[in-house]
């Protein structure tokens, strides 16, 4: 499970940037003594399962992922564009497959551009919502574009072959605590699956607006 306690504080910040940026009214200030009360009970939860870890870590040199594993499990391009090779459709119909595999899938894809076009034309809105539909979708933008680089890994890698183009989680592996003990960058991918998600959403909702009926719009949810 360390993967995601490393996934989550890099998309909070990235976040809560954004919130900051934007200085939306309406939006609370944070909480922090209830939040630090909690990191500390959190901590006192953790601390008997985590405590053996951190002994080995301390006595044992060498404890931790190297760079080489992290490229090893890192996404290449190519595989935004595969499908998980046990997925029968995909075998069927003759689509590229692979183990590592982190495409989002046609019909995500297709529902987010008509997710991002509804929010540019604008009828895309939020209801008692601090943040406008467009802010939202430009905090949504960043946190894949961020997730989408960290899970190319420490260097780029294109269908095999390695270009040795330093990325910025080469620089992460050293500076922010946690990230050494990360076996498989490619599964930031995660967070890329997500900010499509949420403009799939949009698209989804923006479509089903356009349909006059409920037996429409029942035919358009099956059929998503």
């Amino acid at each position: 499970g360390w993967s995601y306690p490393s996934h989550i504080p890099m998309a909070c910040p990235i976040l809560g940037l954004w919130l900051w940026h934007e200085k939306a009214p309406g939006l609370r200030p944070l909480p922090w003594v209830r939040l630090a009360l909690a990191a500390v009970g959190a901590l006192v939860l953790m601390a008997p399962g985590a405590w053996p870890y951190w002994l080995q870590h301390s006595t044992l040199e060498g404890f931790q992922r190297t760079l080489g594993k992290a490229a090893l499990y890192s996404a290449h391009l190519i595989e935004y564009v595969r499908v998980n090779e046990e997925n029968v459709l995909a075998r069927l119909i003759k689509l590229p497959t692979g183990d590592l595999a982190y495409a989002v899938g046609a019909v995500a894809t297709l529902l987010a551009v008509a997710g991002i076009l509804s929010v540019r034309r604008g009828t895309t809105t939020l209801p008692n919502a601090a943040l406008s539909a467009t802010s939202v979708a430009r905090a949504m933008g960043i946190l894949g574009l961020v997730s989408f680089v960290l899970s190319l890994g420490p260097i780029l890698q294109v269908a095999g072959r390695r270009f040795f183009v330093p990325l910025p989680y080469a620089v992460l592996y050293f500076v922010i605590p946690g990230f050494t003990a990360m076996r498989a960058p490619g599964r930031f991918a995660g967070l890329v699956l997500i900010a499509v998600l949420v403009f799939a959403v949009w698209g989804y909702d923006s479509i089903r607006s356009r349909l006059a009926g409920g037996g429409a719009r029942a035919a358009w949810f099956a059929g998503v």
